[in-house]
């Protein structure tokens, strides 16, 4: 491995904390609607453009700062004169800042920027844009567990994404909105959001509360659940599970009832 890559390797935190797996052809090829689809924002394409161009902008703005960040200091004797005769005109000239002055506005200018290009290329490296379950079957061989397809919003090629033993994965409505869930994947810390609005599941746009539930069901079979047990018993409550009835909602109801023991 070479110096860069080790480099590269130890700011992964920063962006992302596992590597992406290259996924076998019969899988980046299928036409099957996914579990879960929801095309990322447009802007986080241009997510590292927006990003450098923030601390370009900022290291601009800090040079200007720097140089060109004055104060107007009156002269002694117009100072001298004004106090006789407050109606005199000020004379004196523009000098610039004092140092610490002048740095500290540079490093606000250079943090505020790093914060936002953090944060932009983090909600790109974040958002899920793609779930997906497989079974083993004669069709795709999984090598007998149950994986799970996660592609972020910056996987551009259907070629990349995460293959995970779903039995490693949590699904977690903890700290989430009615429609938001959060994904961790097998080996690895980070919360990866799975925004629910306009969102297809199994091709087909549900509401987000239906989706939510759909999601839970379809994961909870065989993933982790994490604080979802609460988040259904809450929507019960409120009447605002996602499917009146069927066996899907007999389904759910069953998996709610199960785990609320757990609380």
């Amino acid at each position: 491995m070479s110096r860069w890559m080790k480099i590269a390797q130890g700011f992964r935190p920063f962006y992302m904390t596992t590597p992406a797996d290259m996924l076998p052809a019969g899988l980046a090829e299928l036409k099957t609607p996914p579990l879960y689809y929801r095309k990322p924002p447009t802007w986080m394409k241009f997510s590292w453009f927006i990003a450098g161009g923030a601390v370009v902008s900022a290291i601009n703005m800090s040079d200007l700062t720097w140089e060109h960040w004055t104060e107007f200091v009156e002269d002694e004797s117009s100072f001298e004169a004004r106090a006789k005769d407050p109606s005199l005109e000020k004379k004196g000239k523009w000098e610039l800042r004092p140092w610490y002055q002048r740095l500290g506005m540079c490093g606000l200018q250079l943090s505020a920027a790093t914060m936002l290009s953090v944060i932009v290329v983090l909600m790109r490296y974040r958002t899920v844009k793609r779930l997906d379950i497989f079974r083993h079957s004669a069709q795709f061989d999984t090598g007998g567990p149950t994986l799970l397809l996660a592609q972020c919003a910056h996987h551009t090629s259907p070629s990349w994404g995460y293959i995970r033993p779903i039995k490693q994965c949590t699904l977690s409505a903890t700290g989430a909105t009615d429609h938001t869930l959060y994904l961790t994947l097998a080996g690895d810390k980070a919360d990866r959001k799975i925004d629910l609005r306009g969102a297809l599941i199994r091709g087909k746009e549900l509401p987000p509360k239906e989706a939510r539930a759909a999601l839970i069901e379809e994961f909870g079979a065989e993933g982790k659940l994490k604080g979802v047990a609460q988040a259904l018993k809450e929507e019960a409550q409120t009447g605002g599970s996602g499917w009146k009835s069927g066996p899907v909602k007999e389904r759910q109801d069953q998996r709610r009832k199960a785990l609320e023991k757990d609380l």
